[in-house]
Order: structure tokens, then sequence, then C-alpha cells
């Protein structure tokens, strides 16, 4: 008799484990068993996409060459505008790092010309605008992928149009009409940006994402030039020259489209 319950507890046991081991294969018939694991999401491609936003614009200028009596003359321009870009880059990922890079560009999308403000201290009726048009950016970028999340920093070269105007203001000075434009200036500021941002992979090839970004144009020294406006000949160079000091900040929201590698399946 007790051969025999040994026997039977030893038959329990034996099938007991057998049936223990081949609980992960009646997954694929619909039981209960291990649970399924994804794969991360895989950065690697080439992407593209759009970004939109507001940027705050920080633009100061001074007479060149300034003397003690005259100082910067020109008010600081500080507005904000609604900006559009685009941009396009490739990135590979090694583990949970991303390494890539990164080229786009950044215009204001505005009516005006920043704030209109009177020139001080140079006996006339002027009004000095001042405007950064569009700027392009390229540049490194590094990030840190958490599943399909990836917080990144970026930086690099930047360069920007920079316009400047002084125009007739706040009554109309006689033979000019009120607000005409008396005399301009444009050109491209060289400097560099840096950029931290988050982006979530909403589908193997769509991703979202939030960026901060700061670009610093520097200084340089334009030439203003007259406008034709009150009996000047176009294209004249009118003397006034200032240097241009610019910095801006962006907050955007971006989407991107990526080719190239995609998301591995599921492991069971």
């Amino acid at each position: 008799m007790k051969a025999r319950v040994q026997s039977i507890l030893a038959a329990s046991v034996v099938t007991t484990a057998a049936a223990m081991a081949s609980a992960p294969v009646a997954l694929a018939d619909g039981y209960a068993g291990r649970a399924v694991y994804a794969q991360p999401y895989n950065w690697s491609g080439f992407y593209f996409g759009t970004h939109d936003g507001v940027v705050w614009n920080n633009i100061s200028s001074c007479l060149t060459p300034t003397t003690p009596a005259v100082g910067c003359v020109f008010p600081s321009n500080d507005h904000a505008d609604v900006t559009a870009g685009g941009h396009f880059g490739i990135q590979h990922q090694w583990g949970a790092w991303v390494l890539g890079v990164e080229a786009g560009f950044d215009a204001i999308i505005a009516s005006h010309h920043g704030n209109a403000q009177v020139i001080p201290n140079t006996g006339n009726l002027l009004s000095y605008d001042a405007r950064v048009e569009n700027t392009l950016y390229v540049g490194p970028r590094l990030g840190y992928a958490a599943g399909k999340w990836l917080p990144y920093v970026s930086g690099g070269f930047a360069s920007g149009r920079v316009d400047t105007e002084i125009s007739a203001a706040p009554v109309a000075t006689p033979g000019i009409p009120l607000g005409a434009i008396i005399e301009r200036s444009t050109d491209r500021q060289n400097g560099w940006f840096v950029a931290t941002g988050l982006e979530w992979a909403l589908t193997p090839n769509a991703i979202v994402g939030v960026e901060y970004k700061h670009y610093d144009l520097g200084s340089e020294v334009q030439h203003g030039f007259l406008t034709g406006i009150g009996g000047s000949t176009p294209g004249t160079p009118s003397g006034i020259n200032r240097n241009v000091s610019v910095t801006e900040d962006l907050v955007t929201a971006r989407l991107s489209f990526k080719f190239g590698a995609r998301e591995p399946a599921p492991l069971k």
C-alpha cells in the first residue's frame, strides 16, 4: 500500500512539472502564459518635418562710429512674433544613445516690422524698426532613447537675415508721407544656436515633439541706403551705419516623418 501511494505521488509530481513546462507554449493557443515584451523603438533613419510656435526677438543697434554726444541713438526692438519653419536630418541609434545631424529654417510670420520707436537725439521725427526675417541653422543632435520618448540637445551654426528701417514718424515731415520708409538696410548675420527638446514616436514613422531654441547672431555693421522717398536717389548710401546685435528665443511644436529603420517586431 505504501509503495502504491509513493508511486501515485511520484506520478503527480511528474505530471505537474510537465504541465508547468508546457505552459508558455500554450500562449499561441490563447491561454495565459509568459508576458510578451516589445523591442525599444528604433530612432535610426532619415526624417523631415515642420515646426511652428512663438519667437521672442531682441535687436539692439548703435551708430558706428559712435560719438559721446550721440551714443547709440537707436532704441532696442524687443517683440514677439509667430514663427513657422521646416527641418530635416538623419540619425542613428547605438543602444540608448541617438546621434545625428539636423538642418532647417525659421521664418517670421507677421505683418509688421517690429516695434516702431522714435529715434531720440536726432532732431528729426523719425522711427526705427528692426526685424529678423528668417534664420537658417545646421548642427549635430544628441539624444537618449527611453522607449518611444527621446529627450535631446542640439547646437551649431546659424545665419539670419536682419532688416532695419528708418521711417517718418510720428507726424509727417514736409514732402514725406507719414510712415514712409526713407532708409533701410539688410544683411545676413552669422552666429550660433543651442536647443533642447523632447520627442515622442506616435507611430513607427510619425514623431511629435516640442523644442526650445536660442539663437545668437552676434553683432554686425549694417550700412543704410536711401529708398528714394523725398527726392533722394534710390540706393544711395545714407551714411547712417549701425552696429546691430541680435538674439532670438523660440518655443515650437514639431511634427516629423521618419524613414529607414523600422520598429522591430515584438519578441515572444
